[in-house]
């Protein structure tokens, strides 16, 4: 197994293990919550992650287009090149969080106007305060965790992240319980983030020691040039996307309640698990992919991203459809009857879902490959197709939570489905684009096949207890979800490169255990 692959498979399954840790002591604390402070709490913890999320449009992509401009330096042993963009990298996130607290500052008179006059909040500015203190604390030294990806040793950041992480819901619990106080739960969460920092900056510059040597180097003028090239052929993206992801709760927390939302947010929790364990998964694809841009050909770039594809489909198929079939039985078990949504809503949830992390390998190889530019047309029709419809299915058809996640799926269809996959297959792989259509619709339909053929076998179970009801639902969907994928997909070529891959990876595991 090659280098590359190893650091793949190691980043990949280090990124899940420690995502699954972090999603059971997430769903642990969260349990605690709606038990300390109940529905509405919960909205406005939603809410203002989401429009703290907007203002983290003041990053316009720029981690991301250094992160790019790393690669080939890092693999070339330029070491004086890859600290003069760390330097270049540290001076711009300072200013970043400089700007997000003058504009979170700025809109904190005006909170009233997201949240619903029904909804009676104390101390809302404060709250929103010790949200916008802790976006903040992020830029100061985070971006040093992207040298970690580069360089692919992104389970190190994992590690860190996950050790913090566990430290900040333990602490956090314990104040539920004991005190309820919702202000001190946020204290907690501003201190272990700026903990969490603090603890990776001085690993990485203990790592690498060459970025204290270096430390005056500077970018020449042409780098700095073509990095703001691509930033600004990125900041349709980066606005598309937060807008796309982040405008959902406010309309939601505006036009329905504020409470709702916090019903809502019970299911985007779970959403939000899913999406962080596969995102997590592929970011330890991402530095594998950056060194091969720089030393492959288009045959083998085209392998990796087929491999990565059916990969990522397995998973996403898996996870969505677990989503989509469990999801209601498990809430009528956590926390009852009256914290579900209306089936349509919830299969809405999921299709966004499926169709949002599909595209994890396209997102890839659009970051690593520095298709910026080719974006930019498409990343504002996204943003401007999704606010429009989801405004006028809300408003003028009065579709309710309906019209704004159809909003959000109709925009993902009219842009991305066919524009990310001809610009990949064309700018990095010189094919026609029909055969991911065609994969793409293979995939789905299996994925749709699936679902339907557990839902019409769940209409048999009939028990009264909602925990067996649900332990059952649990088993059938874990084998044969999986099962129906093998049957269907295992004459791929994709499938036989994955089997192989395992296989090899677990021989080295099983060595290392050996010789230990």
């Amino acid at each position: 197994m090659s280098s590359r692959t190893s650091n793949s498979v190691r980043n990949t399954s280090v990124n899940f293990i420690t995502q699954i840790v972090t999603i059971i002591a997430s769903f642990v604390t969260r349990s605690v919550f709606i038990y300390a402070l109940g529905k509405t709490f919960l909205g406005v913890s939603g809410l203002f992650s989401d429009i703290l999320q907007l203002l983290s449009l003041a990053e316009l992509g720029v981690g991301t287009a250094i992160l790019y401009e790393m690669y080939r330096p890092i693999a070339n042993n330029d070491e004086k090149k890859v600290t003069a963009l760390m330097n270049f990298y540290g001076k711009v996130y300072t200013i970043i969080g400089c700007v997000v607290i003058v504009i979170g500052l700025a809109i904190t008179p005006f909170l009233d106007f997201f949240v619903d006059n029904k909804s009676n909040i104390p101390h809302l500015r404060l709250i929103f305060l010790m949200y916008l203190s802790n976006t903040a604390a992020s830029y100061f030294f985070a971006y040093k965790r992207n040298i970690l990806i580069a360089t692919q040793n992104g389970y190190i950041n994992s590690l860190n992240q996950t050790a913090f992480s566990l430290l900040q819901q333990v602490i956090q619990i314990v104040i539920l319980l004991i005190w309820k106080n919702f202000y001190a739960y946020l204290a907690v969460q501003v201190l272990c983030t700026v903990a969490s920092n603090v603890e990776i900056s001085r690993y990485v510059n203990k790592k690498y020691p060459y970025l204290k040597e270096n430390k005056h180097e500077k970018l020449e003028k042409e780098d700095t040039k073509n990095i703001f090239r691509n930033v600004r052929a990125m900041m349709t993206t980066k606005i598309s996307s937060v807008v796309v992801t982040s405008t959902d709760n406010i309309l939601i927390s505006k036009y329905i309640s504020t409470a709702y939302l916090g019903i809502y947010s019970n299911y985007t929790l779970f959403v939000s698990m899913i999406r962080t364990i596969i995102t997590k998964a592929f970011e330890g694809l991402t530095g594998s992919v950056g060194n091969l841009a720089t030393c492959e050909d288009h045959e083998k770039s085209y392998k990796v991203y087929s491999n990565a594809y059916f990969i990522n489909f397995w998973i996403v198929g898996f996870c969505v459809s677990m989503f989509y079939l469990l999801v209601d039985s498990f809430i009528k078990v956590w926390i009852g009857d009256s914290y579900i949504l209306e089936w349509g809503t919830v299969a809405l949830i999921a299709f966004n879902l499926y169709f949002r992390l599909m595209r994890n390998t396209n997102l890839v190889f659009i970051e690593t490959y520095g298709l910026f530019r080719q974006m930019r047309v498409k990343s504002i029709s996204e943003a401007a197709i999704n606010l429009v419809v989801s405004l006028f299915l809300l408003l003028a058809l009065d579709m309710g939570i309906y019209g704004i996640l159809l909003g959000t799926l109709i925009s993902n269809f009219l842009t991305n489905f066919w524009w990310e996959p001809y610009v990949i297959y064309k700018d990095c792989f010189n094919k026609k684009s029909y055969r991911f259509y065609l994969r793409t619709g293979i995939y789905t339909a299996v994925f749709i096949g699936t679902i339907a053929l557990n839902l019409f076998i769940f209409k048999y179970i009939t028990v009264g207890s909602n925990i067996l009801s649900f332990i059952i639902k649990l088993f059938i969907s874990l084998i044969d979800i999986n099962l129906i994928y093998y049957i269907t997909l295992r004459k791929m070529d994709e499938f036989k490169e994955f089997k192989r891959i395992m296989s090899g990876f677990i021989g080295r595991m099983k060595g290392k255990l050996k010789r230990n």
